[in-house]
């Protein structure tokens, strides 16, 4: 598996789910004696203080932009080896019922295995897609990562479906050095990326690679 950075979304769901107070992004003054209190603002704009009692994060609605001694301490870059790609509950029983191949996954996480969900033989609940929780274990899911082969080399295989307005979307494009460009997509389905697009530099960067392969030549 490789090592990518979440995205925003994603970066929420795991700071609010393994409760790591090393995740805090503010602090905030709440005594003489403690001025750096930690607090997880997460990419929605909401607030969460860390309960020490209970060792997890817990929505604060008291605090807010303007709240008096809330300092920023740097937003975190997180990055979970194996939970690349992830996708909701509710997406991924849709993606399911439409044919695509979802996979789940159930902490804990350094015992990291993905696991094939097939509607027609699975005993699986539903219930999991919406709750989240299996048994008290967090539930994660994805679209089973799809590859392709160029050169004979196996890479990541490009989205072809529409984009979300706003989505970060990464394509080939050899008037550039890197050979690959990105941008938020506007709504308008640009000829630049009609070969597909990926989520992540890791990944097209590793198209890149093998296509230059195959047009390398020999000294």
């Amino acid at each position: 598996m490789t090592n990518t950075a979440l995205n925003p979304l994603e970066q929420d769901l795991v700071v609010l789910n393994r409760n790591d107070v090393s995740d805090a992004n503010y602090s905030i003054t709440v005594a003489s004696d403690r001025p750096d209190y930690p607090v997880f603002k997460s990419s929605t704009g909401i607030f969460h203080t860390y309960s020490e009692n209970n060792s997890k994060w817990v929505e604060c609605k008291s605090i807010n932009d303007k709240t008096s001694g809330l300092k920023a301490i740097g937003v975190q870059t997180i990055k979970v080896k194996g939970f690349e790609d992830l996708i909701d509950g509710k997406a991924a029983l849709a993606a399911a019922l439409a044919g695509e191949k979802v996979q789940i996954s159930l902490e804990p996480w350094d015992e990291i295995r993905w696991t094939d969900f097939i509607p027609d033989t699975d005993d699986t609940s539903t219930k999991l897609f919406f709750t989240g929780f299996y048994d008290e274990r967090k539930v994660f899911f994805r679209i089973k990562p799809k590859t392709i082969t160029i050169n004979g080399i196996e890479v990541p295989a490009p989205f072809s479906h529409r984009p979300e307005v706003g989505q970060v979307i990464l394509y080939l494009d050899d008037s550039e050095p890197q050979g690959f460009t990105g941008e938020k997509y506007s709504g308008l389905y640009d000829a630049d990326f009609n070969y597909g697009w990926w989520v992540s530099e890791e990944k097209i960067k590793m198209v890149v690679d093998a296509l230059r392969k195959v047009f390398e030549v020999q000294s």
